[in-house]
């Protein structure tokens, strides 16, 4: 559940407050050094609350949001190319290459494999046949 707005929900004193249908409910929450961290390090609390129920547990997700001064030289720059199966980054600094990285991924792989597997599935039938949809749930992992 998200609460995208700073009027449905409310941080003061150690609680947590939450317009709800039957109003306001408070959500007591364990304080944390990363918390007063931002909270008083000069970061603005965003209007976005994020609430996830875990069993008995409640898992709220607190948004921050701070101004930088950012210094700006055209000659950094970072390239990044995303290919089918690797992304490579290359880091310029001055104008001449510093740092290069790739990373192989090997998803193009991956996807032409599902692709094919999807197609001897469903050649000359129906999606909407059960063995099919059946076939399709199993293959997508669901």
């Amino acid at each position: 559940m998200v609460y995208s707005d700073s009027q449905d929900w409310r941080l003061a004193g150690g609680v947590i407050e939450l317009r709800t249908h039957r109003g306001w409910v408070k959500i007591h929450y364990r304080s944390h050094r990363q918390l007063y961290k931002y909270l008083y390090g000069g970061w603005r609390l965003s209007s976005k609350l994020k609430v996830r129920l875990n069993g008995r547990r409640v898992l709220l997700y607190l948004t921050f949001k701070r101004d930088f001064e950012v210094s700006y030289n055209p000659n950094n720059v970072i390239a990044v190319d995303v290919n089918e199966n690797n992304v490579t980054l290359a880091l310029f600094r001055d104008g001449k290459l510093s740092d290069a990285y790739r990373v192989e991924t090997n998803l193009g792989k991956i996807v032409i494999a599902y692709s094919e597997r999807r197609k001897r599935i469903t050649k000359g039938k129906s999606t909407r046949d059960r063995g099919v949809k059946r076939a399709l749930r199993r293959l997508r992992g669901g």
